[in-house]
């Protein structure tokens, strides 16, 4: 998998990205730094030029060593690292180099000094981060070190496209993880105002979705313990905003992972577009996980036991 790490002058390797990246130590990741060099405001005409310690070419010639110099520093952090230096807007120019590089995920600073900061989480940035190819990681600041393990928290409504989302978390592999807690919340109270209204069933509906989001986590569970041997499950009859954050405090948790955008009923009820925004805002380092783009692989050594193709078995499925 290909990393496009969104590199800024006030962190370095300092970066909540950097730490976050190494501390979930993604299959086989090869990271590309990048630094976007935003050019220097124009001198208002009211300025005498004397008033300026540089001239305006040697703030440009200044930026550009600077930004060369700490993205050279950030991607020598990863083995295989390479470094690149690109200029305009920041957001811009990231999404459009992630494009052009192939990359499956872009991680960025989630500081509020960081440019990008309100691209993601901005009007217009909502609707670019759920319509995006490739996956995004904001990083929150924290205080772990970088060894430290990570616990997360995975919310899905196992519509088709979170299910795709998931698949995608497979193929990253994160063998950082120390615990994963996989959730789904339903609003029960509002189904079961509605159950008055509905001819008799066998089952009360609200239980019925329930019990259904209940088997669906315990096997999309079976399926992440490959990588994270503690997964837990949990599903919440509240509010989702609520149940994220309550599920965060109960695990622990200093990573929140999502889909971008799912359809349907169960979008709507659970991770919708609504909850993305708030999760974006939450203090927590935040994966969202992108079902388009291109197909990575399974990891080579545990590909068979997920139903991709192993060693030796000449390409074939198990059935």
């Amino acid at each position: 998998m290909k990393v496009l790490l969104g590199t800024d002058a006030a962190t370095g390797l300092a970066a909540p990205a950097v730490t976050l990246l190494k501390r979930l130590r993604f299959n086989a990741s090869q990271v590309e730094a990048v630094r976007v060099v935003v050019p220097p405001l124009t001198v208002s005409w009211e300025m005498a030029p004397g008033m300026l310690p540089l001239s305006y070419p040697d703030l440009i010639e200044a930026d550009e060593r600077r930004a060369k110099e700490l993205t050279a520093e950030v991607a020598a952090a990863f083995e295989g690292g390479v470094a690149t230096v690109l200029h305009g807007s920041p957001a811009g120019e990231l999404l459009h180099r992630a494009e052009e590089s192939g990359a499956d995920l872009i991680a960025v600073n989630g500081h509020e000094d960081s440019p990008l900061l309100a691209f993601l989480i901005g009007s217009t940035a909502r609707s670019l981060v759920l319509g995006a190819r490739q996956s995004v990681l904001l990083a929150k600041p924290d205080n772990e070190p970088v060894d430290a393990l990570v616990r997360a928290v995975l919310a899905t409504d196992h519509s088709e496209y979170a299910d795709r989302a998931c698949e995608k978390l497979l193929r990253f592999w994160p063998r950082g993880l120390e615990h994963l807690t996989v959730m789904s919340a339903y609003p029960e109270d509002r189904l079961k105002a509605l159950e008055p209204m509905l001819p008799p069933l066998g089952i009360s509906p609200t239980k019925a979705l329930h019990d259904q989001l209940a088997s669906k986590n315990e096997a999309l569970a079976e399926k992440l313990r490959a990588f994270c041997p503690s997964v837990e499950t949990l599903v919440s009859p509240i509010p989702v905003h609520e149940a994220i954050a309550m599920a965060m405090t109960g695990a622990k948790a200093d990573l929140l992972i999502l889909g971008a955008r799912g359809h349907g009923f169960l979008e709507r009820l659970t991770v919708g577009s609504v909850a993305l925004q708030e999760a974006l805002t939450l203090p927590h380092s935040v994966l969202v996980l992108s079902g388009r783009g291109k197909q990575l692989p399974f990891p080579h050594h545990d590909a068979k036991r997920l139903g991709g193709k192993g060693p030796g078995d000449g390409g074939k499925k198990e059935t």
